[in-house]
């Protein structure tokens, strides 16, 4: 019969073995995010964020895994409390965005957003969305322009702007990355 002490030792070594020999790499691709101050009290907040669940890249060996986001991406608008960030924006007595468009390099101007009554938007999203668009190509080593026009508490805003695209890297150990601990 096995020495329990030895099973439990010899387990321990192959989860460690395992949760810090594999590793799982996830590259995120965006752009941005574009912030502005609007009054002291609110924020604009532009970002993007993945349109679909990452794919695996290939990889030479089974230890190791490699993850790239999706290579198109949403946008999402935020009027959010400066000091807060998150939650219910107490400082909005009204807020309409006239509307907001995008466009990539040699292409067309796209508008995407028209007299939406709300501090806060997801593209792709069907509780913030009526009419589906079109997801956005992710480009690497360029940049999107943006073009906004909203009345926030009865004064009009308006700004144009690039948001660049950008790639963060981020390593874990397979085990946790899979939700396996």
């Amino acid at each position: 019969m096995p020495n329990i002490s030895n099973l439990i030792k010899a387990s321990f070594l192959f989860l460690s073995w395992m949760t810090f020999t594999s590793c799982t790499s996830f590259t995120n691709r965006e752009y941005g995010p574009f912030v502005r101050n609007l009054d002291g009290e609110n924020e604009l907040h532009i970002s993007t964020y993945p349109a679909f669940f990452p794919k695996k890249q290939f990889t030479s060996n089974s230890i190791n895994k490699k993850l790239k986001s999706h290579a198109e991406v949403y946008f999402q608008l935020f009027i959010r409390d400066l000091n807060k960030k998150f939650g219910p924006n107490p400082n909005i007595e009204s807020v309409t965005i006239h509307s907001f468009s995008y466009q990539l390099p040699n292409g067309p101007k796209i508008e995407i957003l028209t007299e939406y009554n709300g501090n806060f938007w997801m593209q792709g999203n069907s509780n913030y969305e009526s009419r589906k668009t079109s997801a956005i190509p992710y480009r690497p080593n360029s940049a999107i322009n943006i073009e906004i026009n909203f009345s926030l508490n009865g004064k009009k805003y308006s700004y144009e702007s690039q948001m660049k695209s950008k790639e963060s890297t981020i390593f874990l150990p397979t085990m946790i990355a899979n939700g396996s601990i």
